[in-house]
């Protein structure tokens, strides 16, 4: 049995396990353990030089397709976002990666880290579907990540200077924070009419 006294959040912790059912936890944990095999055949196939990856291509690529594919499927068959979210994510690194080592066009990671960026929104706007098109509570991760990667996408794939990229950020910040003070302060402070 694992001790959980005085870990932060065990109890939802525990809640929220207590929510799966039992063929939830049993399909759950077999697809851990066919990730967990499938990733160690993938890495002995590398080392054999079958696979024809070197140890930075096996980790940066491997790693995040079997953990993204894996977490993707445990979240459909938890219902769980945090996971699908989180897989997105993983997916998406997987994706540039295997453009970097692969792809053609000098697509590297120097002209494709602004789709690091954009990944949490992708990954929002996916759960977003995923929930009904339930997009308006997820418009605060998508909006700021997407400003925020079209700006780096300026500078790796258009060679913007980085101190342009930097002042478009700030005018992105400045922007933001003006329609929140708008959005927070909107009918506060209105005058007494006596």
């Amino acid at each position: 049995m694992i001790d959980t006294k005085g870990v932060v959040g065990r109890d939802s912790l525990w809640s929220e396990m207590s929510l799966l059912t039992k063929k939830q936890i049993i399909i759950s944990q077999i697809i851990i353990a066919a990730a967990a095999f499938i990733l160690g055949v993938l890495f002995l196939l590398s080392a054999l030089n079958v696979l024809p990856l070197n140890l930075l291509q096996a980790v940066l690529i491997l790693i995040p397709a079997v953990g993204g594919a894996a977490l993707l499927v445990l979240g459909f068959v938890q219902d769980n976002t945090l996971l699908i979210w989180i897989s997105i994510i993983l997916l998406i690194a997987f994706i540039v990666s295997f453009i970097n080592f692969f792809g053609c066009c000098d697509l590297t990671f120097r002209r494709l880290y602004p789709f690091y960026i954009v990944s949490p929104a992708v990954a929002s706007l996916f759960v977003g579907i995923y929930e009904n098109f339930k997009l308006k509570p997820r418009l605060k991760i998508i909006l700021p990540f997407t400003a925020l990667a079209i700006a780096f996408a300026l500078n790796s794939f258009f060679g913007l200077h980085f101190l342009i990229v930097f002042a478009c950020i700030a005018l992105f910040v400045c922007i933001a924070f003006i329609l929140f003070i708008i959005k927070t302060t909107k009918g506060k402070n209105k005058p007494n009419d006596k």
